[in-house]
């Protein structure tokens, strides 16, 4: 609804401000009407974009406790890929029973909820002595955040994910 009220705003704006232009010029003495229209117009696209603004920081504030889990495993984010449809990110930790990297899997989509669409994979710690890299691959995960990240991974419904153990 705000958002609507924003684009009529700035829409009545424009079309008045030109009526009060075309009004001036002709001097038919309905410029200062058509002018006092207009800078109503903008105070209520102003109303209406902060309002909606507002709106959609109370939706991703509502969201960011959606999965949230206690006892999350300690894991360590080895690498990160973005593109514009989705990110690829793989994590390190010792957990290994399903349970645990589930709890995982939810705590990174806790984080990165912003994201349309994420892959995630969930590997043994390096047993390089530089530390670089990531060990064998534990699990592999898949979830969309959007309706364009669904139909990316694979899901029916954002709340769904994909999970496989290796």
């Amino acid at each position: 609804m705000w958002k609507a009220l924003g684009i009529l705003g700035i829409l009545a704006f424009l079309v008045f401000i030109i009526i009060g232009i075309i009004s001036a010029i002709r001097k038919n003495g309905k410029a200062k009407r058509n002018f006092l229209i207009a800078l109503v117009s903008m105070v209520l696209a102003f109303i209406g974009v902060i309002s909606d603004a507002n709106s959609a920081k109370e939706t991703v504030q509502q969201k960011e406790n959606l999965y949230e889990v206690k006892d999350v495993p300690k894991y360590s984010i080895a690498d990160q890929e973005s593109n514009k449809t989705h990110k690829n990110i793989r994590v390190t930790t010792s957990a290994s029973s399903e349970e645990d990297l589930r709890k995982i899997v939810l705590d990174i989509r806790n984080k990165y909820q912003t994201d349309e669409a994420v892959w995630l994979y969930i590997h043994e710690p390096d047993n390089n002595p530089n530390g670089f890299g990531y060990g064998i691959l534990k699990a592999a995960a898949r979830f969309g955040n959007s309706k364009i990240g669904m139909a990316a991974v694979g899901t029916k419904s954002i709340e769904e994910y994909i999970f496989e153990m290796k």
